[in-house]
């Protein structure tokens, strides 16, 4: 339960915080309604802990009541938001308890999603590095040397080593390849097929 705010709080706090069809109860829930098209009234949506839940449950009342085109001054709150999957023929039965309920639903489930907080940012690991030393097989009992080098060896592209690379130096790398023009690719690619 969030405890009531007292009167220095309550001329403090925003309204509305520039959302449509939310505002801000006194004992400190955000309320979402929306007025009804071709009526006087309102629909109470209900009260939600956050001004972007009730904002969404607004978004989804008037996706209820106009579909994706809001007549007129009517905006959603968050465009870019994901919308609710009714058929126009079915959205035109809604009764203003189904609205009401739907609404609710979209704001809690959606807002859970879209609102949650980021997880802990997990340590950066380097993924590109140096190439390591080229290890040195002497002649003799070369067969055990092989297998230990072999392991030993470390990939240049996997690596555990610092990398030393740059944004510039990837900048420039890239503007190099595309400013080239079709000869040149083609000639690059020929060498890459000789290495091969």
């Amino acid at each position: 339960m969030v405890p009531p705010l007292s009167d220095a709080m309550v001329q403090q706090a925003p309204k509305n915080l520039g959302l449509r069809g939310v505002r801000r109860r006194l004992w400190g829930r955000w309320a979402a309604e929306i007025r009804v098209p071709r009526a006087r009234s309102r629909l109470w949506i209900g009260t939600f802990p956050c001004p972007r839940t009730a904002a969404l449950a607004y978004d989804a009342a008037l996706f209820c009541f106009h579909g994706n085109n809001p007549p007129g001054h009517r905006a959603f709150n968050f465009p870019f938001a994901p919308r609710l999957y009714i058929d126009d023929h079915r959205r035109y039965g809604l009764t203003l308890n189904n609205v009401r309920a739907i609404a609710e639903r979209y704001a809690l489930d959606v807002g859970s999603f879209l609102f949650r907080p980021l997880p802990p940012a997990a340590p950066l690991v380097p993924v590109f590095t140096a190439a390591a030393a080229p290890v040195v097989v002497p002649a003799a009992n070369a067969a055990a040397t092989m297998v230990a080098a072999t392991a030993a060896a470390v990939d240049p592209y996997y690596s555990n080593e610092a990398d030393n690379t740059t944004d510039e130096d990837v900048i420039a790398a890239a503007d190099r390849l595309l400013s080239m023009d079709i000869d040149e690719v083609a000639a690059l690619i020929g060498i890459v097929q000789q290495g091969e």
